[in-house]
């Protein structure tokens, strides 16, 4: 017969295994700090548990009450790499778009058009951004930090060059990463 305390147990308690984690211990970046970091390569600063843009950490911190300034006056300053800056330097991603046989005259294009997708969602988010952008040939490979960013950016390709291209998205098993390769029927 089970004791009275072990039936009180959830079941998660009883056939848990291991050390509990909190949600927040889950999270992808890990548990919120409390020091204030800034990013020496962007304008990327972290304070109140998530990534920002510098310009709105300084409107933030003009705004405060006296009180709230002397809290944070005591708080830490530390310079470290942000996660996106972090995955361009460990050559990783999360969403790939390939684009095969780029006809010569829409090069110039579909660069302006990837560009102004990553400033406008670097603008909503700062660690949302494309990682990197090369030119091989007739062919096009772009990355990015997100994989709902490289949605977007073959979504937009779709919606621009309509009936020109065909496309294919995969996704890696287990993982975030998510490749799109574009191809742009020879016309």
């Amino acid at each position: 017969m089970a004791s009275k305390q072990e039936k009180t147990k959830s079941i998660k308690e009883r056939y848990s295994s291991g050390e509990q984690k909190s949600r927040h211990a889950m999270a992808e970046f890990g548990p919120g700090k409390r020091e204030f970091i800034f990013c020496p390569h962007g304008e990327a600063v972290y304070f109140k548990k998530s990534w920002h843009h510098i310009a709105k950490f300084l409107r933030s911190y003009e705004t405060r009450s006296h009180k709230v300034y002397e809290t944070w006056s005591r708080k830490d300053v530390k310079f470290r790499l942000c996660p996106a800056h972090e995955m361009m330097k460990n050559k990783q991603y999360e969403g790939e778009v390939i684009i095969k046989n780029v006809p010569a005259k829409f090069r110039r294009e579909l660069l302006n058009l990837i560009e102004n997708m990553d400033e406008r969602a670097m603008r909503k988010d700062v660690l949302d951004r494309v990682l990197g952008i090369k030119m091989a040939g007739n062919r096009l490979l772009t990355t990015t930090s997100e994989n709902q960013l490289a949605q977007r950016i073959a979504s937009k390709i779709g919606e621009v060059f309509k009936k020109q291209v065909a496309m294919k998205i995969s996704r890696a098993k287990g993982g975030d990463i998510v490749r799109i390769e574009i191809d742009f029927n020879q016309f």
